[in-house]
């Protein structure tokens, strides 16, 4: 273990909403003390909580900087503990203390902080991968176990390469993008070598199964086009695992056969129904839940408007998606100009609230629980783009990047900020709150005073801290590139705040 005071540049945003005379909500920031690393880091994670360990008390991040003896180079994943200030190597060989001999990208880390799931295309992390391809592997902190979960229970190997790993907050499931055609028995991946949503268990048999399936019964089909979720998103799967999201461009399924509506691209629904004009390439990428746990298990889109008594599919992409551990609350980011109160095709957040896990209810009469998070305190438009989304267990908190300059009073750094939202009132009432987070602060004679960041600032990942001595609130972390959030940041390059 190395202690962080001076290994690792690290700074924790810990706001509490205090409601001021200007109607802005400032947020209070405290910073581990660190020397700054000389090589960037990336892709930050925080744990969800559990039982005995608070959430925002771990981090996980990738960086080159050699943190531990023998690391040679490579990008490494290391996990930090918020409390302790300890850094421990995560990507190791199983069984042994020697770092990964090769690179690894894109840590997610269970609730309780002992389980992360990261990918490499690392052949010698565990015995038998052979195939020179990128897999998703987790390490179990405790046992000292790595292991590839990417893999069919014969042994087969996979024929195309595995990204972006989610680990549930209970640390059982793994799901995961992937293009190989074998990870299921013959004959149930219909779109060969185009990528799809993997699910599968962490401790063996993993029983990788596909998670982006229509509601073909039986048996349900894969998108003959790609699925995906993508970085910069916050987790893709409920803690228990039951709940997946992801983006998908269906011209060959959807749930809902009303999607051929007039002025947007046609989306077929399912394939033994008929969808006249649509052909492959004429799809919108919408965003997706679907439900394993249900019986039969069934995929629902969530980037939808209820108008003139029906659904509506959104008519500009989605990009990026997000669930809450509860698995009640969805954010997507989304072109789209037909969802409430949104009227530009500049890339936003939306947030979607489910109704006591049944997916076929929606929370409310106000459009369908469906949320505007991406906005300014006067609902107005946003006059840049927003992305990333990630959602706070329970729902009430998302945290998101965005380029607008409008949504709170005074940004004026033309940078992209990261930025959270109170929902308050589920149906965006007045109890709606947003605050910038990626900001200077100065202590002085009359408080802190709060300045802009001099870079972009991406990929933010929330929790809820309350450990520590710190008071509770949600927990930010995320990338940047600016140079004055902290003092002394020469280094030019992105660090993980």
């Amino acid at each position: 273990m190395i202690n962080s005071f001076f290994k690792f540049t690290f700074f924790f945003a810990v706001a509490i909403f205090v409601q001021e005379v200007s109607g802005q909500d400032r947020n209070f920031t405290g910073r581990l003390p660190a020397t700054q690393l000389n090589n960037a880091s990336f892709y930050p994670r925080v744990n969800g909580g559990s039982l005995f360990v608070s959430s925002g008390s771990f981090v996980v991040f990738r960086t080159a900087e050699p943190l531990v003896p023998g690391t040679g180079g490579f990008i490494q994943i290391y996990r930090l503990d918020r409390v302790f200030g300890d850094i421990v190597l995560v990507s190791k060989v199983h069984g042994t203390n020697a770092p990964a001999p090769g690179h690894c990208y894109r840590p997610s880390i269970s609730d309780d902080g002992n389980l992360v799931a990261f990918e490499t295309a690392v052949d010698l992390l565990n015995g038998g991968d052979t195939n020179g391809l990128s897999d998703i592997y987790v390490r179990d902190l405790t046992f000292n176990t790595t292991k590839r979960v990417s893999i069919r229970d014969d042994g087969t190997e996979p024929n195309g390469s595995s990204n972006y790993p989610s680990i549930s907050g209970g640390g059982s499931f793994v799901a995961f993008t992937s293009s190989a055609s074998n990870l299921v028995p013959t004959g149930q991946d219909a779109n060969g070598s185009k990528r799809d949503v993997f699910r599968a268990f962490v401790t063996a048999p993993h029983i990788p199964e596909i998670v982006s399936l229509n509601n073909d019964t039986p048996p349900a089909q894969s998108l003959l086009s790609h699925s995906y979720f993508t970085l910069g998103a916050g987790r893709a799967i409920s803690d228990d695992g039951c709940k997946v999201v992801f983006v998908g461009s269906p011209c060959d399924w959807d749930d809902d056969p009303g999607d051929c509506a007039p002025g947007i691209n046609c989306l077929c629904p399912q394939p033994d129904n008929d969808c006249a004009g649509c052909q492959t390439g004429d799809e919108v990428a919408q965003a997706y839940m679907r439900d394993l746990c249900l019986n039969p298990p069934r995929t629902f889109r969530v980037s939808r408007v209820f108008s003139n008594g029906s659904f509506a599919a959104g008519n500009r992409n989605s990009y990026t998606v997000a669930i809450d551990g509860r698995g009640d609350d969805i954010a997507f980011s989304t072109r789209a100009a037909n969802l409430p109160g949104d009227t530009d095709f500049y890339e936003d957040i939306f947030q979607f609230r489910l109704l006591l896990g049944d997916p076929n209810e929606i929370n409310g009469p106000n459009n369908n629980g469906l949320l505007r998070a991406s906005r300014p305190l006067g609902g107005a438009s946003s006059n840049g783009n927003s992305t990333a989304p990630s959602v706070s267990d329970g729902g009430a908190f998302v945290a998101f990047a965005s380029a607008a300059s409008n949504l709170v009073t005074g940004d004026t750094n033309a940078r992209t900020d990261i930025f959270v939202t109170s929902v308050g009132d589920p149906y965006g009432g007045p109890d709606f709150k947003i605050v910038r987070y990626s900001m200077t602060m100065t202590s002085g004679t009359f408080g802190i005073t709060l300045g802009e960041a001099n870079g972009d600032s991406v990929n933010p990942d929330i929790g809820f801290f309350s450990a520590g001595g710190w008071a509770p609130g949600p927990a930010v972390v995320y990338e940047s590139l600016a140079t004055n959030l902290v003092a002394g940041d020469t280094n030019g390059l992105r660090d993980i705040f």
